[in-house]
C-alpha cells in the first residue's frame, strides 16, 4: 500500500510540474491578442441554435471553482465536453482574465483558446483562436472565433465595451462592438450589416489597410458628453491600375480613411456618420 501511495504522489508531482499556468489580471483592460494572419470562416447558417440555448443555460463549475489554477488540463477537457473545444490536447489558454462589461454591475470571466484549426477548413489553418464570456455565475455569455479580441476602457461611463475583429475567407472582415443589454450580449456596432464598412482586410488584391486593420479611437466627437468611435487608417494601393503589382512594404500610394460612429444614448447603438 505504501509504494502504491508513493508512485501515486509521484505522479500527482510530476503532472503538476509538466503543467503550466498563466497569470490573470484584475482589471478592466487587456492586452490586444492579435491574429491577423488567419482568415476565419464563419457560416451563420450552420449554426444549431437548440445546441447554443443548452450551451448558455449550463453553469460551468470550472470557473466558479478555480479549477484552471488547480489544474489547467482538466479545466481545458471540461471546456471541449461543455462546449465543444476542439484539438483539446493542443490546445493553450492566452488569456484567463476577469474584467467589466458595460451593462452588468458583476465582474466576468474572459478565456481566450489557441488551437490548431481543422486542417479541412483552409481558411484558419493553421492556429484558430477562440473566445468565451462568462458570467459571474457561470454561465456562458458569448462564444466566437475572432483574429482579435479586445475589452476597449473609458467607454459609456467609463466602463468597457467587448470588442472584436471577425473575418471572411477572403480576407476580409468588420469590428464588433458588444455590450450587455436585456439580458444578452448586443452587437451595438453591426446593428444595420448593409452600413457598416469593411474595417478589416489583408486580401493583396488591389491593396490592403496597413496593420490588416484601422485603429480604433475613442473620443467625444460631437461633444454631447458620451464617447464615440473612430476608426482611422491607411489603404494601401498596391495596383497603379497599369497592371503594376506593389508590395505592401512599397505601396503605389497610401490614402488616408476614416469612420465615425457616433452614440446615441436613446437607442444605444452607433451610428455611421455619412
Amino acid at each position: 500500500m505504501l509504494v502504491r501511495f508513493f508512485l501515486l504522489f509521484s505522479f500527482v508531482s510530476t503532472l503538476a510540474a509538466c503543467t503550466s499556468t498563466v497569470s490573470t489580471q484584475q482589471v478592466t483592460t487587456s492586452t490586444l491578442v492579435d491574429t491577423t494572419s488567419l482568415g476565419l470562416n464563419e457560416n451563420i447558417f450552420g449554426d444549431n441554435f437548440d445546441n447554443e440555448k443548452k450551451m448558455h443555460e449550463v453553469v460551468f463549475p470550472s470557473i466558479l471553482d478555480s479549477t484552471y489554477y488547480k489544474n489547467p488540463s482538466l479545466f481545458l477537457q471540461q471546456l471541449g465536453l461543455t462546449y465543444g473545444q476542439a484539438n483539446i490536447a493542443e490546445t493553450s489558454i492566452l488569456a484567463f482574465e476577469q474584467q467589466q462589461l458595460f451593462g452588468l454591475k458583476d465582474s466576468i470571466w474572459f478565456v481566450n483558446c489557441l488551437s490548431p484549426a481543422n486542417t479541412a477548413d483552409s481558411c484558419a489553418f493553421p492556429m484558430l483562436q477562440t473566445q468565451y464570456l462568462f458570467d459571474h455565475k457561470g454561465h456562458l455569455l458569448h462564444k466566437s472565433t475572432a483574429a482579435l479580441a479586445q475589452f476597449i476602457p473609458t467607454m459609456l461611463d467609463s466602463m468597457p465595451i467587448y470588442m472584436t475583429i471577425t473575418n471572411d475567407c477572403a480576407g476580409n472582415g468588420q469590428h464588433h462592438f458588444y455590450t450587455y443589454q436585456e439580458g444578452e450580449l448586443i452587437d451595438i456596432f453591426n446593428v444595420l450589416l448593409n452600413n457598416t464598412p469593411k474595417t478589416y482586410d489583408i486580401n493583396p488584391e488591389g491593396g490592403v489597410f496597413r496593420k490588416d486593420h484601422l485603429e480604433v479611437l475613442v473620443e467625444d466627437l460631437n461633444l454631447d458628453g458620451f464617447n464615440d468611435i473612430r476608426l482611422k487608417g491607411k489603404w494601401l494601393v498596391l495596383d497603379n491600375g497599369k497592371g503594376r503589382k506593389y508590395p505592401v512594404t512599397r505601396p503605389f500610394k497610401a490614402e488616408p480613411v476614416e469612420y465615425q460612429f457616433l452614440y446615441n444614448p436613446t437607442k444605444e447603438i452607433f451610428s455611421l456618420v455619412e
